[in-house]
């Protein structure tokens, strides 16, 4: 099974090395462009935003979209303390770094969305606007696994962090609970076949799956930091929350980071869409993106 053959043929693929991990990603649109960086969340890959490549890419804008360390064709570092936070947010600097980009939209689902918030924290001057998807405000998620009512919908992160054991149970089935992830409560068709079969193509890959848990078993070690006050640093960047009501890991109050986490905040909840709302209503997606970025001033001249 291949990629779409339209969407393969309007992407160029690279890599760049940072820190000595080896990170792909996928380049699409203008050179010119306003530049988005997209983060993808667990269990995808830069797969994950098929359906937005194309109309931002066609709108003029030119979108980067790695696969995270650990995932997909990037490189899988053996050390837990490769995946925090921090080491994460490194790598998406590398990556604008490398392709000469001074500043972008950051836009970021579950983990990549926490890697969004977090970069936008420390590094300011490298994120224009901020875009994210079902994905909390670290700080905010930190806190919240204190809820018993959040802890009971975060209970497979607990599991994950079991050595060798939830690989196997991952994988069991032909991956079975991994499709189960990425359709439960969604939009039925929102994941076609193929795009199922090029996923199980990328976690049938030696060490794949360890590569994907890693941020989870990196986190235990940093909630103290991500709960402190210098973790509440609010960001600069103007931010936009696309929230899918419908999501069953996260409650939907953890949509808004609060007034101490970002000083210009825009929440837009999509009631008939889960976790992977981008998925499952790609068209209500992409136009909030679009409208954001122009209401910014992104707007493509090719001068």
């Amino acid at each position: 099974m291949t990629i779409d053959p339209v969407l393969s043929g309007q992407l160029t693929h690279r890599a760049v090395t940072v820190d000595g991990v080896r990170l792909h990603y996928v380049e699409a649109g203008p050179a010119a462009g306003h530049v988005v960086v997209m983060l993808h969340g667990f269990p995808e890959s830069w797969y994950s935003w098929r359906k937005q490549i194309p109309p931002l890419a066609a709108a003029g804008y030119r979108v980067l979209a790695p696969d995270m360390r650990g995932v997909g064709d990037s490189d899988r570092p053996r050390a837990t303390s490769a995946y925090t936070l921090d080491r994460l947010a490194d790598d998406v600097a590398g990556v604008m770094r490398a392709a000469g980009v001074a500043h972008a939209t950051i836009v970021g689902h579950d983990w990549g969305a926490a890697v969004s918030w977090r970069l936008a924290q420390r590094d300011r001057a490298l994120v224009r606007r901020l875009v994210a998807l079902n994905g909390p405000h670290p700080g905010r998620f930190a806190h919240a696994l204190r809820d018993p009512r959040q802890l009971a919908r975060s209970a497979y992160m607990l599991a994950f962090l079991a050595p060798g054991l939830p690989e196997r149970l991952l994988a069991a089935g032909d991956f079975a609970l991994l499709r189960r992830a990425l359709t439960y409560g969604g939009v039925p068709g929102a994941f076609s076949d193929a795009d199922i079969e090029q996923y199980r193509r990328g976690w049938r890959r030696p060490g794949a799956l360890t590569g994907a848990l890693a941020p989870y078993r990196a986190l235990p070690s940093q909630l103290r930091a991500i709960r402190s006050a210098r973790a509440a640093v609010p960001i600069a960047a103007p931010a936009l929350v696309i929230w899918g009501e419908r999501d069953s890991y996260l409650r939907p109050s953890l949509a808004d980071p609060g007034p101490a986490a970002a000083g210009s905040v825009q929440i837009e909840r999509v009631v008939d869409a889960a976790h992977f709302v981008h998925a499952d209503a790609p068209a209500r997606v992409n136009a909030l993106l679009l409208a954001f970025m122009r209401a910014g001033g992104d707007v493509y001249d090719p001068g």
